[in-house]
């Protein structure tokens, strides 16, 4: 019995103390409530010269001033009571002079005295308010910020119906959502049911109801201005949507941020033009309807969950890669599947730099998957020079070990595009080693999607994970397939020339369409050139003249086709002198190229040819369509790789020696590559034609090779310089002689694979010349020379 009084006792001492609680509480909101608190708009600060004007409107049942203060974390050496600093006032005022600033303040104060009013009635508060302000004023941009409930009543204010709403909402170009509960919050019902035991000091539950969790109010709203921003942004522009401190996903394609999120952003190195959608990326997609077979192929990986991680997509440049790369990357964008993409581009900034791969990729992670924000955050304090680091160790760190703990049940994408264009060789594997531990993430199937050349260390990265490698090569698509593809290409892009040019119906004719096509084929790049130089306003002549222009070119090689009418309008219209310093001018430039190319290190090259070229660089060549104004792309042959050395075989095929080790055959008339023969490891510095047919290559790997052309077997491999070998000559009865940086010239029997003779020489290539004669193989030094007799 006496227990029970205990517990009885115990019970009344919390109940009365909750009741003074409860009582203290509302005794300060009463008088928290009778304070004077301003109402309806009015203005921050007005400069004279304001270009836009800023809305601020605060939260359910806040203090329209207080709402916006903080107190300034203290000194520790500082005794003095702190000041309490104000978003609008110091902040916003101070960072933006010429904004208008204007403060909503709205009575929705739900504990005492509270107002019967809906989030609605404060929404048309508002837009009349600030229409009839804006009437007294020039018409500008506006950009909203709402606290907490206060987003809710902007998107209620400009939901509103007329003609006053509508004018507004054209004018705004950005809405700020600061903890906005759109689709409101579950804790709603503990306040509502507050309100219900208050209720005798005037508290009302209506606004606390409204913002219930998915509250049937707030899911209308939601579709109501989703619809509205949808038809806005297709008539008037896109409206930025900006939410910070957001918990929960929200509907639109909004930019959604918490603390942690947007930490890293601003602690991560930013890398201008690297994603898909950054205004400096320049990508275009495909255009509809083309690539569609080798589309679908992709959408058939990216939806196979059991098909390899990752996918690489390789092929010659212009045959289109960065544009498939940018098709994949909105779609999945579109689709809310996209977890990040990185565009690489040699030159252009840090596009180039591995080093800042990982930590560009990481801070569009957090975009895509925000519960991995808090250890990434964690990771960036504990490791502030994390940009510096490893590949390795950034991949662990700011990739595999934040998404541990993501649990996401549809496949997310990564897009990388044109690898081949990051900088350094060593870099590059080491960036698809990390690639390969992917599958240690096993909470997400995250899977990437990978375009480049065929080099060699990327070929040799891949091979050595080819188990989680899908591979497609454009060259295997089907030619018929291809021709359609830039078929449609030049039809659409020329169809819409003539309309801007109010050419008649018919134009191009079919005989000038037909010969576009036929020299465009296989490579995209030379119609998107083509059309460009025809839609070129500068260029004197009208379509039909620029068109005209072109096919009179047509002849002689690929890359002489190309961009000879390019460089023959530029000196058009000028008179001779002119004319003639200019040309000579071009020459002094770009035969200074050819000819360092041959007595130069390529690997040097680029950096000398850049330097002195950009310093000296003409005005008239930055006109060139894709000709770097800094110089600072890689020099680089029309066909796509670099090339050293190019020989014709028996049947009048060119063979190309790349940089990239490996010799394509293509068939010079259509330019179609018809075998590419694999087995250098480095630059292949010539390529000669045997008598009985066969290709002889050397490299500067220190091999020389024989191939059997048909079948693109390596017959045999010589074995015995000691660095690069550099020039080839060949005699009869299978005797081939070389030249090696190693300051030797040696014979070979190509039958046995034997080095018959060896001479030593002085190993400078500007003073080396081979040539054949009568079985005989002459060597050149200095103005002297050496015979050599042929051995038998």
């Amino acid at each position: 019995m006496k227990f029970l009084w205990a517990v009885l006792f115990t019970t009344l001492c919390v109940a009365a103390s909750l009741v003074h609680c409860i009582y203290t509480k509302l005794k300060k909101a009463r008088r928290r409530s009778q304070d004077a608190r301003p109402n309806g708009l009015y203005i921050i600060s007005n400069p004279e010269n304001a270009k836009f004007v800023i809305v601020a409107v605060h939260g359910l049942g806040t203090h329209p001033e207080r709402t916006w203060e903080a107190l300034p974390p203290r000194s520790k050496d500082s005794a003095a009571k702190t000041q309490p600093v104000h978003l609008l006032r110091h902040f916003l005022k101070e960072d933006f002079p010429e904004a208008r600033i204007l403060l909503h303040a709205h009575n929705s104060d739900w504990m005492i005295n509270a107002p019967i009013k809906t989030a609605r009635q404060i929404g048309e508060q508002l837009i009349a308010e600030l229409t009839e302000h804006l009437s007294k004023h020039l018409c500008l941009p506006i950009v909203f910020i709402g606290h907490s409930f206060g987003g809710i009543i902007i998107k209620e204010a400009l939901c509103a119906h007329g003609e006053r709403s509508s004018e507004i909402i054209d004018n705004t170009h950005a809405i700020m959502f600061l903890g906005t509960p759109h689709l409101g919050s579950s804790l709603s019902v503990i306040g509502a049911t507050v309100t219900a035991m208050t209720s005798v000091l005037g508290s009302s539950n209506t606004l606390l109801l409204m913002l219930g969790h998915r509250n049937g109010q707030l899911l209308d709203l939601e579709r109501r201005f989703n619809s509205l921003i949808k038809l806005k942004d297709a008539r008037r522009g896109k409206t930025e949507l900006l939410a910070l401190c957001e918990a929960k996903p929200l509907t639109l394609g909004w930019l959604s941020f918490g603390l942690s999120q947007l930490f890293v952003k601003e602690k991560l190195p930013c890398v201008p033009g690297a994603a898909f959608d950054d205004a400096e990326n320049g990508a275009d997609a495909c255009l509809a309807g083309t690539r569609i077979e080798l589309l679908g192929d992709i959408r058939e990986w990216l939806r196979d969950p059991e098909r390899e991680p990752l996918c690489w997509l390789h092929g010659k440049a212009g045959t289109g890669k960065s544009t498939i790369a940018q098709s994949v990357a909105r779609e999945r964008a579109a689709a809310g599947l996209l977890a990040a993409s990185f565009f690489f581009k040699r030159g252009e900034g840090d596009r180039g730099n591995a080093r800042l791969f990982f930590p560009a990729i990481a801070a569009q992670l957090v975009s895509s998957f925000p519960a991995a924000a808090a250890q990434m955050r964690h990771t960036i304090e504990a490791n502030p020079d994390i940009a510096s680091k490893p590949l390795g160790e950034q991949f662990r760190l700011l990739v595999l070990k934040p998404l541990e703990n993501v649990a996401v049940a549809s496949p997310m994408t990564v897009v990388i595009d044109a690898l081949d264009e990051c900088d350094g060789e060593n870099d590059i594997k080491d960036l698809i080693t990390q690639l390969s531990h992917i599958k240690k993430i096993t909470s997400i199937p995250l899977n990437f999607f990978i375009t480049s050349r065929n080099e060699p260390p990327i070929r040799e990265g891949f091979k050595s994970i080819q188990s989680i490698v899908d591979e497609l090569k454009l060259e295997e698509v089907s030619d018929p397939s291809v021709e359609q593809d830039i078929e449609r290409f030049l039809l659409v892009r020329l169809e819409a020339i003539r309309s801007l040019a109010q050419l008649p119906p018919g134009w191009p004719q079919g005989e000038d369409f037909n010969l576009l096509l036929k020299m465009s084929v296989p490579l995209f790049i030379y119609a998107a050139t083509a059309c460009r130089f025809i839609e070129d306003k500068r260029i004197p002549g009208g379509p039909q003249g620029r068109l005209r222009r072109w096919t009179e070119h047509i002849g002689g090689s690929r890359l002489h086709f190309t961009y000879r009418p390019i460089l023959t309008q530029l000196i058009d219209g000028l008179d001779e002198p002119e004319k003639e310093a200019i040309i000579k001018r071009f020459h002094e430039i770009v035969g200074t190229i050819i000819v360092s190319h041959k007595y130069m290190n390529f690997k040097n090259e680029p950096h000398i040819v850049r330097n002195t070229f950009q310093a000296r660089r003409p005005k008239w060549i930055s006109e060139v369509r894709h000709i770097d104004t800094s110089w600072n792309r890689q020099l680089r042959s029309f066909h796509g790789g670099l090339a050293a050395s190019a020989t014709f075989t028996a049947d009048n095929h060119l063979a190309i020696g790349e940089l990239d080790g490996t010799i394509t055959v293509v068939d010079p008339d259509t330019y179609q590559c018809l075998q590419v023969l694999e087995g250098h490891r480095d630059i292949v510095w010539q390529c000669a034609l045997a008598p009985n047919g066969n290709l002889i290559t050397c490299s500067s790997d220190t091999t020389i090779k024989v191939w059997d052309l048909p079948s693109g077997m390596c017959l045999k491999t010589l074995l015995g310089h000691k660095d690069a070998v550099k020039s080839i000559a060949i005699a009869a009865n299978d005797l081939v002689a070389s030249r090696s940086q190693d300051g030797s010239v040696k014979v070979w029997d190509t039958t046995t694979e034997e080095c018959l003779w060896t001479c030593p020489i002085i190993a400078d290539d500007r003073d080396i010349a081979f040539a054949s004669d009568n079985g005989k193989i002459r060597l050149a030094i200095f103005d002297t020379e050496s015979h050599i007799r042929r051995h038998s």
